[in-house]
């Protein structure tokens, strides 16, 4: 007599195949290119010690974002950067290759890009 093999109920193999045609794919990147713009050194005292904080700015088409890290990352202000923005996020590639995620505090018009607010001269 030969070995029972045991039934595998429909609902079972439905799910099996439904969930493994699925797979979870990230997103890809949308890099820009920029430039930083600005970088500042903010110190604040806690007790008696005293706290380094680093604010950068980034800037590319037309726009300009702000962010803070509690580490210094090795860009160059005026230098090129490589960045991605999405919502409320911005990933920026530091010098070395490296990552950061960090969230923007500010994003800003360039005035000299948006024809709305570029300064105008008085013609007369």
């Amino acid at each position: 007599m030969a070995p029972r093999i045991p039934r595998i109920p429909c609902e079972l193999i439905l799910l099996m195949v439904v969930t493994g045609g699925f797979t979870l794919q990230a997103k890809e990147r949308e890099w820009q290119s920029g430039e930083v713009a600005s970088m500042e050194i903010i110190r604040s005292t806690v007790g008696h010690r005293l706290i380094y904080h680093y604010s950068y700015s980034v800037r590319s088409n037309g726009h300009t974002y702000t962010f803070d890290e509690k580490n210094r990352l090795r860009l160059t202000v005026n230098g090129p950067v490589k960045f991605e923005v999405r919502g409320d996020k911005l990933r920026v590639v530091d010098e070395r290759g490296k990552e950061h995620a960090e969230a923007i505090l500010e994003k800003a018009i360039d005035p000299l890009k948006d024809p709305a607010k570029a300064p105008t001269a008085d013609r007369r």
